[in-house]
């Protein structure tokens, strides 16, 4: 407002018939002077916007730091839970060590340290996930009714002593007349390729690969170390079909004497052990029903041959009783090719 006159706030000074001092009266001290009303209700809501504007830009800082610090500490958790893993891990491994067996570079390690008090006469080697894989469709595809098993680990066994025998015992084998059979589990082999490249199974002698259900892993590691010993044969399932070594071409079988699961972590849990063996059959006689203990002995003499000893002169080589056990007299028709650690 100018002299009472309310001005076009659209126009200039010169337009709103405002005539400016020239420069001696500026220099006198002459000035325009120019009055401003304000509508205090555009004012007050003009501060309401900006005190909303200032409330708004608060709380988003204060939501991004909330975020941040979520994200901060879910990072923490994750990465706590990634050394958690990590410990159980080695936790497992230190386990698998001492009960299973050493890997072939702890086992040359030992080898060569004066200070050693034992060298193990195995080693164990990770198989890789495409094994485990074959290894987990080999147990579920050969059971003979639903069987979903979980494979964790799979451990190969390497016994040079084991394998040597179990090979001169399979050519051995070679020179006599052999009956060909099948087995469920052998079919499932034949139908991978992967698990041929594995082990190349001799069907002429009726090779078969078996399952053997163990309670444990120490029990597990003891029988890829020295082998099955006839010594401990029926020691905790009996010899209902003759003493010897009982294997089942039905994991579903094998698993019945696996007992409780065991556990090292919750990463580790409720796990159960079975050896996956190469197993000469040779010959198999079939026994529907249990025998008797003169049978029995009738039995083992054919399956052992004469002098007892392994080979293409006996009558049989193992025992298929009440058409679901497998049974085998001697250590060196039978190698614990690999240990399946697995939860159902």
């Amino acid at each position: 407002m100018y002299e009472g006159k309310t001005l076009d706030l659209a126009c200039t000074l010169g337009d709103n018939g405002i005539v400016m001092p020239g420069p001696a009266a500026r220099r006198a001290g002459a000035k325009v002077e120019l009055m401003f009303d304000s509508d205090w209700e555009i004012v007050k809501n003009d501060k309401k916007y900006v005190a909303a504007l200032l409330h708004k830009a608060i709380t988003v800082e204060e939501e991004a730091r909330i975020e941040e610090r979520a994200q901060a500490e879910k990072l923490a958790r994750e990465e706590e839970y990634q050394r958690q893993l990590l410990r159980e891990d080695q936790q497992f491994e230190e386990y698998i060590e001492k009960y299973r067996g050493v890997s072939q570079e702890r086992q040359a390690a030992l080898a060569g340290d004066p200070a050693a008090e034992a060298v193990p006469r195995h080693h164990v080697t990770l198989c890789s996930q495409d094994e485990v894989q074959w290894i987990e469709r080999l147990m579920n595809e050969s059971a003979s009714s639903s069987f979903k098993a979980k494979v964790v680990r799979v451990y190969r066994n390497e016994q040079p002593t084991l394998l040597g025998r179990f090979l001169r015992a399979r050519e051995g084998l070679r020179a006599g007349s052999i009956e060909r059979r099948r087995s469920r589990t052998a079919g499932v082999w034949a139908k991978s390729l992967g698990l041929q490249g594995i082990a190349e199974l001799e069907a002429m002698v009726n090779e078969f690969p078996m399952w053997h259900g163990t309670t444990s892993l120490r029990a597990a590691g003891g029988v890829c170390e020295i082998g099955f010993d006839i010594g401990c044969a029926g020691s905790s399932t009996g010899s209902v079909y003759s003493p010897g070594f009982y294997l089942a071409d039905d994991p579903r079988v094998s698993h019945g004497y696996t007992k409780a699961p065991w556990s090292v972590s919750s990463q580790y849990s409720k796990l159960s052990v079975m050896l996956l063996c190469r197993v000469l059959c040779g010959n198999i006689k079939d026994s529907p029903h249990p025998p008797s203990e003169e049978q029995k002995e009738q039995l083992t003499a054919k399956c052992l041959g004469p002098g007892g000893t392994f080979g293409a002169a006996a009558e049989y080589h193992s025992v298929l009783g009440g058409n679901y056990a497998y049974v085998c007299f001697h250590r060196d028709q039978v190698y614990p090719a690999f240990a399946i650690l697995y939860r159902l």
